[in-house]
């Protein structure tokens, strides 16, 4: 019996068809006579005084969180910095650490080609470079495409194995927050958001509030804006009434995280990462007023979504606190996007 994905509620939760079942007997017989060997090999290792090769392989990334990847690390002298697994979208990490290919001066030795990207990561490891690399040309193009005014978005949300609100999905990212800071062609910088009061469903206020707030024209700027473009493609099939002018938001929309994907922009410190999170504190290592760890109570996504989700077991005093703590923590993540804007701009001059 499990879930099923496709399920949409509407007014309460009809069973039958929120679970799917499947007759896997036949399935499980067929595997049946492998138990017995499997219980085999166990008790071989469980009662051996060697310790069983630890091999890192293409499995590994099937158990995210696995507390033993640090050990195995180790167990394989695979350096804590600068392997071949810190290497930007190294597809081949398990083959060159096969032939024992294992630290960024090994591959530089090898045959393996590797991206402009992955060549520059791996120089400005090495060769401690604490410049920053701008690709000016392409950085000007990219920041060229903006229209006036720059609306900065960015959502947050959470997700529900049951769903909680009329039309939504079984593990649906459901947006209950935004913030937008708005840049106009004079550099006034506003401020405008969005936060669900944690009773009631959000849904039709936050698109209500959407709408009105990035107007008719302008450019939208989001860092990995799939992720918002999805959430406003999801509303528009949940509220017909608003699917014209919330599909019209789509064609607005620029990724910031391109210029950094795509290798216009890079220093040491970004070690490979593109995150809005590691890139931030890459190009403002100083900046504390821009570190998510000086916040209260929410400083990533996933504790927004418990905070958001447990507000209304709050007394009144530490709901408040929390609301704000929300607002907070969503208002610095389109901050940031302004803040490496105007760095982009400076970078370029």
């Amino acid at each position: 019996v499990y879930i099923n994905s496709d399920y949409r509620l509407h007014e309460k939760l009809a069973l039958n068809e929120y679970f799917k079942i499947l007759d896997l007997t036949d399935i499980v017989k067929d595997k049946l006579s492998t138990v017995e060997e499997n219980i085999r090999e166990c008790d071989v290792i469980l009662n051996s005084e060697l310790e069983p090769t630890s091999i890192l392989s293409s499995v590994c990334n099937n158990y995210e969180g696995c507390p033993f990847i640090k050990y195995c690390r180790r167990y394989n002298n695979i350096p804590e910095e600068n392997s071949v697994l810190d290497l930007y979208k190294n597809i081949n990490k398990y083959k060159q650490l096969a032939k024992n290919i294992i630290s960024f001066e090994d591959l530089l030795d090898s045959d393996y080609k590797l991206s402009e990207i992955q060549k520059r990561q791996i120089d400005f490891a090495i060769n401690k470079r604490e410049d920053i690399y701008i690709n000016k040309e392409k950085v000007s193009e990219f920041l060229n495409k903006f229209t006036f005014p720059l609306y900065f978005l960015d959502f947050e949300t959470f997700q529900s194995v049951i769903p909680l609100y009329e039309g939504s999905k079984p593990y649906a990212q459901i947006p209950f927050q935004y913030s937008l800071h708005i840049l106009d062609k004079d550099g006034n910088l506003t401020h405008k958001e969005f936060l669900g009061d944690g009773f009631n469903n959000p849904l039709q206020s936050l698109t209500t509030s959407l709408i009105n707030d990035l107007a008719k024209s302008g450019t939208i700027i989001a860092y990995n804006a799939a992720f918002e473009k999805s959430r406003i493609k999801e509303l528009a099939l949940m509220f017909v009434e608003c699917k014209d002018d919330l599909l019209a938001l789509l064609k607005r929309f620029v990724d910031l995280a391109d210029v950094f994907q795509k290798g216009y922009c890079y220093n040491s410190l970004m070690k490979g990462s593109f995150s809005i999170k590691s890139v931030l504190p890459a190009l403002f290592p100083d900046d504390e007023t821009l570190n998510y760890h000086n916040l209260a109570d929410v400083h990533k996504g996933d504790e927004a979504s418990d905070a958001y989700l447990n507000l209304q077991k709050l007394s009144k005093k530490d709901y408040n606190r929390m609301r704000e703590s929300l607002l907070k923590y969503c208002e610095l993540d389109t901050y940031a996007m302004v803040k490496i804007y105007f760095k982009l701009q400076e970078l370029i001059l």
